[in-house]
């Protein structure tokens, strides 16, 4: 497969004000329209997107960004729904929910962050894990001997499984009852699938808890399972062979996903403009790495033993990485008045 790399001028890292629903959209619209998001319609409080793949025009999808008035435990959070769907607005995934709220006196203005290229976003709030944060999802880029409609194949193969649509969605927040937290790409290696499509094959996953058979998956280099039977647990911290023999480099490779409720699981594409790298580090650590400069969206603390992280972890060794171009701050210009509201609890 080639290198996943969108236009340059047309990867944005926004950083968006959030202290309310006016604002957080305000700032998304603008920013998905600079990374070439397609405005299909206005609706009330929000927006219909038509996502184009870079790579062909024929790779098409849909996300809904909206203030329905919903609001989400704990505390009757308020939240703006976003939603994935195919161009037909036929295959529809749950509601994915991005908190807002306005700071409360004295406190400094909530801020999200999002990495968007022309078919694909990722949220977060930097250093933060809680729930309703992190949104992800988009068109993945295709092998070209697997795209439908790409004449100049990289080789002759002969592939009888053609690609003519595909996306894939998920968040950090349960969408079932909107009370769990979720694995996602921000916090793990592996993120629950919520919703993808490929081709005409619609995979949802409503659950609370996915199982394993609708996770968004990448392939990994890990120890035979044979090795651990044979030898055990050596000092609790056994090599999964994931280092450059003789330098033990991490080593960066490209995202590839796949996605199935059957077995056995296809790669479906790669994440545009991401790469791992087999080395815990914590979120927002920049990397300078094929010329060019990225920052890490997830972490893999969960690998962190006694303070410490292992040399070679059990499996949370993965980092994903997110193109930098650079972080461009988006301030609301006309922030909406938010109503007062009273609480129940006791502070």
């Amino acid at each position: 497969m080639g290198v996943a790399y969108s236009p340059p001028d047309k990867v944005i890292h926004a950083d968006l004000d959030a202290s309310s629903s006016h604002c957080l959209r305000q700032g998304l619209h603008i920013a998905v329209q600079k990374a070439g998001w397609v405005i299909d319609r206005e609706i009330t409080n929000g927006f219909v997107y038509i996502l184009i793949s870079p790579q062909d025009a024929s790779l098409q999808c849909k996300v809904q960004i909206q203030d329905t008035g919903r609001q989400i435990f704990p505390f009757f959070s308020p939240i703006l729904d976003v939603m994935f769907m195919d161009i037909e607005e036929v295959n529809k995934s749950p509601l994915y929910a991005l908190h807002h709220t306005s700071p409360s006196y004295g406190a400094p203005t909530r801020r999200m962050r999002a990495h968007i290229t022309p078919c694909q976003i990722f949220t977060y709030v930097p250093g933060v894990t809680h729930n309703a944060n992190s949104v992800m999802g988009g068109i993945p880029f295709i092998d070209p001997n697997a795209l439908d409609s790409t004449i100049d194949l990289c080789a002759d193969e002969v592939n009888d499984l053609k690609t003519a649509r595909a996306w894939w969605s998920c968040s950090d927040l349960s969408t079932a009852d909107y009370d769990w937290g979720v694995p996602s790409f921000r916090t793990s290696w592996h993120a629950g699938c919520s919703a993808t499509l490929h081709n005409n094959t619609f995979v949802i996953e409503p659950r609370a808890f996915p199982d394993d058979s609708a996770r968004l998956r990448i392939p990994v280099m890990q120890r035979p399972q044979h090795f651990l039977e044979s030898y055990g647990n050596v000092n609790s911290d056994y090599p999964v062979i994931l280092r450059w023999t003789g330098t033990d480099q991490p080593l960066c490779f490209d995202p590839f996903v796949a996605w199935s409720d059957t077995h056995p699981v296809k790669i479906r594409g790669q994440l545009w403009d991401a790469i791992y790298r087999t080395q815990y580090v914590s979120w927002e650590s920049p990397l300078t790495f094929d010329y060019l400069l990225w920052f890490s969206y997830s972490t893999g603390e969960r690998q962190y033993n006694g303070g410490a992280p292992h040399l070679y972890s059990t499996g949370d060794i993965f980092t994903l990485y997110l193109r930098d171009p650079g972080l461009t701050h988006f301030e609301c210009d006309a922030p909406e008045p938010e109503p007062p509201t009273e609480s129940n609890y006791a502070y």
